[in-house]
């Protein structure tokens, strides 16, 4: 055994030293101009290589006696070797192509076409380039004919060399459909159907030439030829497409037709009403009228331009001897500018395309020569090597590791980057900028910068290019919240923080701390510092910072507010005309408005910073406690990028267990092992695990139970990796004392980063698939029988695809018994608790299983899937029988997917029965508990059917601490309430945290004064009342009724506290009338102080959007009339119910979302007294609560009788005229009127209010 273990260290030696080699001749076939004589030396290297491995294999598999193992390495050696092999033919194929172009053959790009007609033609054919295939589902059919022709069909290909074709013909959204796919020979067929599934589909692209012939651009104007030519195109190539695909114009052709017509000028549309009736229009007759006319109008509009070209050789100007004749841009093919200027093509690899495919040289732009035949000694203005400016990355581009400033702004290309600004009077615009030379303050390294000012901006930065030239010490990194321009959030990163020095004119230095970015800006188009002091007498005599006449300024630093005024004097120059002059130690700076006196265009910076902050250690606990009164903050979430496409693709059932990809944002992106980081964390768990011996044992066991099953495997050589990532995760013990089975559970932090991001930053979190719990409480309550089960290690029975297992890494012990424990490497092989993205893989996956049996069984398995949150099922029936069929085919269901539903519990004891006779016994299985037990978080005592809000232990902790901020917020957190059934008790809690904030209490500053009375008051009436009860079965008490009908009935209000939104279900049959609580939901009034009435409306619009949740909930398993909402204030029922006004936007806009949820008919008024939602707006004491028969029942003709709608046309109140738009206030008069009310009735309407 160390005979082989020594032997396969050498050739794990030797397969390192094949992959650099790999990576390295890929690094040089990708280059512009690959470097001939290397590759060929690595060509010799590898095919030594190659024969030594095989060598080594040989002898390795000799000595391996286990036939599973030897099977294993004999499929890794021919890997290897197949890696090996297409890398030499890639190379073998570029030198034939190399071979050729000396010889005077023009030679394309080297394709697997080269391969097939090497062998049997003794001429050589010409070549084919494949086209790159991006996704575009159009574009599918083309690409895999000319695919299958060149490389797919081709026998003399191997799969393992047709897979690597294939992964460099196709990008963005194909590529990462294959990303997680690892080069083998075996992976290459799965790759293929994934394409085909994903793009190949004949409807979808179908669909696609349809929806894009429709949204074409139109032309309506005769003059612009180009674009008619362009539109008439366009439209010929997806017809000719969809006649590839079968699709006839005639069957589409009444449809196109008007479509088409309408995109034409009026013109064109007149001559084809002259050639053709109505009776002969089709799509091509009316395409081939449109060509006739455009062919008509090119030959008339070429002759003119030839009798042009004449004149203008005749004739010339002294404008055009001056400037030389009109710049030419071989880009966008218009004149009038550089090609290093042009605005239309201005992405570096786009221009390099151009060139590539009009044969033009990369140094002087030329025909006729490749760059390395150029005889010109033009050298970049950027970066001084030997190539043209116009196609220079320096500056433009960050390095692959590095991360935009704020990618959560909007994208923008460096024309939208460099925004122009020019006028009818070409008068630009400049910037304050500068050249200097700096200083690396310890090492003397020195180096020229572009600097720009930017008072816009809080901080100075730097980019990451110039620090590493100056070789920069990195002082630390700072985390910092930007936001950029273009973006609607803050983005939270850190960066690195460095000094270096500015030499001033007066050969002093200034020390500026700067942030590290990849990119301040796109380079800036800039006119002539030179011509401003020749033009504008007030500034001749100036010497300038920035003498450079380039018309490109790539800055290297910005300095923002917090070294500005350091580096300026505050002296300035002014004049009625042309920039003013600004001081500074550098030499004086300009800035404002010139007349340039060309058509040049002219760029200006946009705020680049519009706001930088240091990040504090409570900000996270600011944020969560601003959603506590925040106005719009209620059921609002983002959704994130949709990728369930993705999962589909990659989910396979293998070995009982289905197995999944994880949901990488970037396929590409490295992210860093994190093993020092893990091997730290480990050695402070150990310590801590050691002091309890018990808990380690059980920590050893829970981890070696895995192993034995399968969960997790060890890593026996660390260095080889299956994919292209590697990760290592801390974890840590968690112990609940509160669960019945796993009281112990491991924590696995893939959140923890070192010198990078983190596995859970790489990951999409992906569409929440699950149920929301307030949509799973409401429907559990509405079941006479109810049952809940979990899946047992729900995540653990999902398997990770191989290539994705190596960033699952942890680290643990060899045996916890040795002094010196020995360190041993693991790796998850199933999706584990902690990952961002495990919630998502796991619904995903039971979601894609259950719905395989609908037509099976098309009433349980929707019924079981809304039921489902993460592991939890939490259902019900309406009798025993149809509880035990879920029970029965929901276990057997999710048994074929490879789950266990365990811990049944139901509040039925025949139904109890039963399950546990079948359960009990069972391994793995736990037999049902009686008592109370969790459900979604919420305590549920199966014997009594009842809810139950225990106090005792937040009660406990309130009355022991001595209250500050931090420990009130981790207290009062204690409470869940979904349905906020207690939400009169809680809301008096979040009242305090506002007031807490409003007097701006510091986290571990002690309550005093009032603030502390309030939360004493608080604390000691919570021990006065040790649990709340609430029924779960809404109908309890109406069991045995026939023909019932439900309804909802909503009430809202407001206090300058709090406003509030409460639900009832009201159930009537023709003998009884009950109403129950349903929900409720409370907010605190905002910090910005608003009116009574607008907190009334705030109110009404929480009632709608809850209503519109609840309905939609229960309409799943009843059938509800039409709803009811009530609110005490008339002038929020006016702004609703009342007549459409330009009221004002705080109003208006809050009208319509009410009225999109709830029509407005079924909006009524009550009375202040029978409001039961008045309760959770003040607050009241869960001691009042407990007895509350308004809270838990509402009014008392709620459960009496239906209610008559009135038909409500109450006066409008004077407030209501508050929140007119000020144009439409016109009140003409005034109308008084004589009471002979006495008392306080004579000054206001009591009726209106529920207290005084």
């Amino acid at each position: 055994m160390a005979d082989i273990a020594a032997k396969k260290r050498v050739r794990r030696g030797q397969r390192g030293a094949v992959t650099r080699k790999i990576g390295e001749a890929v690094g040089l076939l990708q280059a512009e101009e690959p470097d001939m004589a290397k590759l060929e030396q690595i060509g010799a290297t590898l095919e030594e290589k190659k024969e030594a491995l095989r060598d080594m294999d040989k002898e390795i598999e000799e000595l391996i006696e286990d036939e599973e193992e030897l099977v294993d390495e004999i499929c890794k050696g021919d890997e290897v070797r197949e890696e090996i092999k297409a890398i030499i033919s890639r190379i073998d194929a570029l030198r034939t192509d190399a071979s050729s172009e000396t010889r005077g053959v023009s030679a394309p790009m080297t394709t697997p076409t080269d391969i097939i007609h090497a062998t049997p033609c003794k001429v050589r054919l010409p070549k084919i380039n494949l086209k790159v295939f991006d996704g575009d589902i159009t574009q599918w059919i083309p690409f895999w004919e000319s695919y299958c022709s060149a490389i797919h069909d081709n026998s003399q290909l191997s799969d393992i060399e047709k897979f690597t074709y294939l992964k460099s013909l196709v990008e963005k959204t194909a590529k990462e459909a294959i990303a997680g796919l690892s080069l083998s020979t075996a992976n290459y067929q799965q790759a293929i159907e994934i394409l085909k599934r994903r793009f190949g589909n004949k409807e979808k692209i179908v669909n696609r030439h349809m929806d894009l012939l429709v949204g074409l651009e139109g032309v309506y104007s005769d003059q612009k030829l180009g674009m008619l030519r362009k539109l008439y195109d366009k439209v010929e190539t997806h017809i000719r497409s969809l006649e590839a695909l079968g699709i006839k114009a005639d069957t589409y052709g009444g449809l196109l037709c008007p479509i088409l017509i309408k995109k034409l000028p009026p013109e064109m549309k007149l001559t084809i009403s002259r050639k053709l009736s109505s009776d002969e229009w089709s799509t091509d007759k009316i395409m081939q009228v449109i060509l006739d006319e455009i062919e008509a109008r090119e030959r008339m509009d070429l002759k003119g331009r030839d009798e042009k070209r004449g004149k203008e050789r005749e004739t010339h100007t002294g404008a055009t001897l001056f400037s030389g004749g009109d710049n030419y841009c071989c880009y966008c093919k218009a004149q009038g500018h550089n090609p290093e200027s042009c605005r239309r093509v201005s992405s570096v690899e786009e221009r390099r395309q151009i060139l590539r495919r009009v044969g033009r040289c990369f140094i002087c732009l030329r025909k006729g020569h490749i760059s390395s035949k150029c005889r010109s000694r033009w050298k970049c203005m950027k970066c001084k090597e030997q190539h043209h400016t116009s196609i220079c990355n320096k500056g433009t581009q960050p390095k692959k590791d590095e991360k935009p400033l704020n990618p959560g702004a909007t994208s923008f290309t460096s024309e939208r980057a460099t925004t122009m600004y020019t006028s009818p009077m070409k008068q630009a615009v400049l910037l304050q900028t500068a050249e200097a030379v700096i200083r690396n303050p310890l090492s003397n390294q020195r180096g020229h910068a572009n600097i720009i000012f930017d008072l816009g901006s809080q901080r100075s930065y730097i980019t990451s290019q110039f620090s590493r030239e100056l070789e920069l010490r990195v002082l630390g990194k700072k985390s910092v919240t930007i936001l950029t321009f273009g973006s609607k959030e803050e983005n939270s990163q850190r960066c690195g923080l460095v000094k270096a020095r500015i030499l001033t004119q007066d050969q002093t230095e200034v020390e500026v701390t700067m942030l590290v970015v990849p990119l301040i800006c796109e380079p800036l188009t800039k006119p002539c510092i030179q011509d401003c002091l020749r033009k504008y007498p007030h500034l001749q005599k100036l010497q300038l910072a920035d003498q450079s006449t380039q018309e490109q300024f790539q800055p290297d630093i910005l300095i923002g507010s917090d070294f500005y005024w350091q580096l300026m004097t505050g002296e300035t120059v002014k004049s009625k005309q042309g920039p003013t002059a600004v001081c500074s130690k550098l030499g004086w700076v300009l800035s404002g408005p010139t007349e340039t006196g060309t058509d040049q265009d002219i760029s200006t910076l946009v705020t680049h910073v519009l706001r930088v902050t240091t990040e504090s250690g409570t900000k996270p606990l600011d944020k969560r406690l601003q959603a506590f009164w925040e106005l719009e903050a209620i059921g609002i979430v983002d959704k994130e990028e949709d990728v369930y496409e993705q999962f589909t693709d990659h989910i396979t059932f293998e070995d009982g267990h289905y197995q999944v990809a994880l949901p990488w944002k970037n396929p590409l992106e490295n992210i860093p092992d994190n093993y020092d980081l893990s091997l730290r964390r480990l050695n402070g768990l150990l310590k801590r695990l050691s002091q309890d011996r018990e808990l380690f044992m059980t920590y050893d066991a829970i981890i070696q139970e895995q192993l034995q099953k399968g969960i997790v495997e060890e890593v026996e050589e660390p260095e080889l990796i299956a994919g292209d990532r590697v990760h290592y995760l801390p974890h840590h013990a968690v112990i609940r004392t509160d669960k019945e089975t796993t009281k112990i559970r491991i924590v696995y932090d893939a959140s923890a980063k070192q010198n990078g991001p983190s596995l859970n930053e790489c990951l999409h979190t992906g569409p929440k698939l699950h149920q929301k719990i307030v949509d799973i409480l409401l429907t559990f309550r509405s079941h006479q029988v109810a049952i809940a089960a979990d899946i047992e290690k729900a995540f653990l029975n999902i398997s990770v695809a191989p290539q994705d297992r190596d960033v699952l890494r942890f680290l643990w012990v060899a045996d916890i018994a040795a002094d010196v424990p020995q360190i041993k490497v693991m790796k998850f092989t199933r999706v584990m608790f902690g990952v961002s993205s495990s919630p998502f893989l796991l619904n995903a996956t039971i979601q894609k299983h259950m719905q395989g049996f609908t037509k099976q069984y098309p009433y349980i398995v929707p019924k079981l899937l809304q039921a489902t949150y993460v592991d939890d099922i939490i259902t019900g029936a309406r009798t025993e029988t149809e509880a035990e069929e879920l029970y029965t085919i929901g276990k057997k269901l999710l048994q074929k997917g490879g789950f266990n539903l365990r811990k049944f519990v139901s509040n039925s004891s025949e139904l109890q029965k039963k399950i546990s006779q079948k359960e009990i016994g069972k391994e793995g299985i736990v037999a049902l508990v009686r008592g109370s037990q969790k459900v979604l978080g919420v305590l549920w005592n199966v014997d009594t059917d009842e809810l139950v809000f225990d106090l005792r232990d937040i009660s406990r902790e309130a009355n022991e601490i001595s209250p500050t901020k931090r420990r009130v917020v981790s207290t009062v957190s204690k409470f869940f309430d979904p349905l906020g059934l207690i939400s009169p008790v809680t809301v008096q809690f979040k009242m305090l945290f506002q007031a807490l904030c409003r007097n701006k209490v510091g986290w571990d500053e002690p309550l005093r004064g009032e603030l502390l009375q309030i939360w004493n008051k608080l604390a000691k009436d919570l021990m006065r009342v040790s649990t709340v009860r609430v029924p779960r079965y809404y109908l309890s008490q109406m069991q045995g009724e026939q023909s019932c009908s439900y309804q909802l009935q909503g009430f809202c209000d407001a206090s300058k506290g709090a406003y509030a939104a409460v639900i009832y279900l009201v159930a009537k049959s023709d003998s009884k009338r009950i109403t129950q609580l349903l929900i409720a939901k409370t907010r605190v009034a905002p910090l910005t102080k608003q009116t009574i009435p607008r907190l009334e409306l705030l109110a009404a619009v929480i009632l709608a959007r809850l209503m519109s949740t609840t309905q939609e909930a229960l309409s799943r398993v009843m059938k509800l009339d039409s709803p009811r909402c009530y609110t005490d204030s008339e002038i929020a029922l006016h702004w609703i119910r009342g007549k459409d006004r330009a009221w004002k936007p705080f109003v208006q806009n809050r009208v319509q979302e009410i009225r999109r949820h709830v029509d407005m008919e079924y909006w009524n008024h009550c009375a202040g007294l029978d409001n039961p939602a008045d309760i959770p707006s003040r607050g009241q004491q869960a001691k009042e609560l407990v007895g509350n028969t308004l809270w838990f029942e509402g009014p008392k003709w709620l459960g009496m009788q239906d209610r008559e709608d009135v038909e409500w046309e109450g006066q409008l109140p004077a407030e209501c005229l508050k929140e007119l738009r000020t144009k439409d206030c016109s009140l003409t008069c005034l109308v008084g009127k004589v009471s002979d009310k006495k008392g306080i009735a004579s000054i206001m309407d009591i009726e209106r209010y529920s207290s005084i």
